[in-house]
This record gives structure tokens, C-alpha cells and sequence, in this order.
């Protein structure tokens, strides 16, 4: 109940605050995120309105308003399974709910500079949008090459992605790992590395809630285990 009344708000705000002539569009983001929004009639590249995008075609795991073209208003962020992870207001820049423990810390790990003592309090950064719908503007922009010296399977990434005390996005990087044995045992081996072009993504998508040590804004960094897919893309589910 929650959510439908959270889309219908969505619907008559952009009706009534941002009226335009507009048409609706409708499209693919990944191999299993789609989405539906609306274009201004006589600029078919700018979003203006409502925006929704869907995990595997039926849960909605974004929603919001564009307003020529950027982010406008209350937006809001659900996981695969339909859970509800940030409400974030683009307009003020400010949450009003960050979920930041989506992923087991077997698959995300974080660093603070300066080291933070034993004692300190921390608050771990996360990124707008999410971990599903957040992080795909940044892999959707990277591409394993092939290599065929290594076992189909062994190879993994890292996304290490250092954010700044301003939660902006200051570098992303992609480790290419695999899994190869030495001394008698399975160990990881960097064999290449890929950088992100910050002046790929939108201002919106490089935003992050920083990363805190006793409330003061640090540099963080966040590090992300990847699966490498037999084309070259990655994934973090």
C-alpha cells in the first residue's frame, strides 16, 4: 500500500508541477532492468516526468520525476525483492532513508582515510540510487576482454570505487582478478585493470552519501565483488 501511494504522489506531481507535452517512452538499461518514463513531445532526449524502472520486467526498483532532463523531488530506490533501501530528495540533496548494508560482507568491504581507530564511530558510504539501480550506470560501462589463459570461471572483478568527503564520485576502477594456483593453493592474481570516465556518468549518478568517522566527512572507499559474465560484462548480483 506503501508504494502505490508513493507512485500515485509521483503521478500527480508531475502532472500538476512540471505539465508539459510529453510522451511516453520505454526501454532497456540492462539485461534485466527496463524502464518507462516520459520525453518532452518536441525533445525526445530529455526525460520530463515520471520515471519507473523494473527488475526482470515487473518489480519496480526505482521511481521518481525528471525535470528537463535531471532528477527532481523525492525519489525512491527498492532492492529485487521489492523492499524499499533509500527515499532520497534530489532537491535538497538529502535522504530521508539510506539502507546501507544491501550486500553480505563477503561481497562489500570499506576503507577510511585516515584509518579509524577501534573506538571511532563509522558511517559506511552508499551510493544514491542503491546497489541494484545505483551502481549501473558504472558497469554498464565496463567490458572484460577475453582471455583465454585463464580456466572459463576463474576470473572475478573488484569495483573499487573511492568517494569523496563531499559524496561525490572521485575515482572508479575495475580489478580483474583470477583465481590461479601457487604453493599448493588456490590465490587471487590482478592480471588487468580498467578506469572509469568520470564524464561518462551524470552528475546525479556520481553522487554518494559519504562515508563519516566520528561525524566528520572523510574519504572513503568502497570495494565491490563482481561476477565477469562469458561476455565481458559484469555483475554484482
Amino acid at each position: 500500500m506503501l508504494r502505490i501511494v508513493f507512485l500515485s504522489s509521483l503521478i500527480c506531481i508531475s502532472v500538476a508541477a512540471y505539465a508539459q507535452e510529453t510522451i511516453i517512452e520505454k526501454g532497456k538499461y540492462s539485461p534485466w532492468i527496463t524502464e518507462e518514463y516520459h520525453v518532452l513531445k518536441n525533445a525526445t532526449n530529455i526525460k520530463h516526468g515520471t520515471y519507473r524502472a523494473f527488475y526482470n520486467k515487473k518489480t519496480v526498483i526505482a521511481a521518481g520525476i525528471y525535470v528537463q532532463g535531471k532528477k527532481a523531488g523525492m525519489w525512491h530506490f527498492y532492492n529485487s525483492s521489492g523492499k524499499v533501501v533509500q527515499h532520497y530528495n534530489f532537491d535538497t540533496q538529502q535522504p530521508l532513508l539510506l539502507v546501507n548494508n544491501e550486500l553480505p560482507p563477503n561481497l562489500i568491504q570499506y576503507e577510511f582515510l585516515p584509518k579509524p581507530a577501534d573506538t571511532d564511530s563509522l558511517t559506511l558510504p552508499v551510493k544514491i540510487g542503491g546497489v541494484l539501480y545505483g551502481y549501473l550506470p558504472y558497469i554498464n560501462k565496463f567490458k572484460v576482454k577475453n582471455n583465454k589463459e585463464y580456466v572459463e570461471g576463474s576470473l572475478y572483478g573488484i569495483l573499487e570505487i573511492l568517494v569523496s568527503p563531499a559524496g561525490r564520485l572521485a575515482e572508479c576502477k575495475l580489478l580483474v582478478r583470477a583465481k590461479v594456483w601457487k604453493n599448493n593453493q588456490w590465490l587471487p592474481d590482478i592480471i588487468d585493470s580498467y578506469i572509469l570516465n568520470p564524464e561518462l556518468l551524470s552528475e546525479d549518478e556520481k553522487m554518494f552519501a559519504p562515508g563519516t568517522v566520528n561525524k566528520q566527512k572523510v574519504p572513503s572507499t568502497i570495494y565491490i565483488y563482481c561476477t565477469i559474465k562469458s561476455n565481458g560484462r559484469i555483475a554484482i548480483y
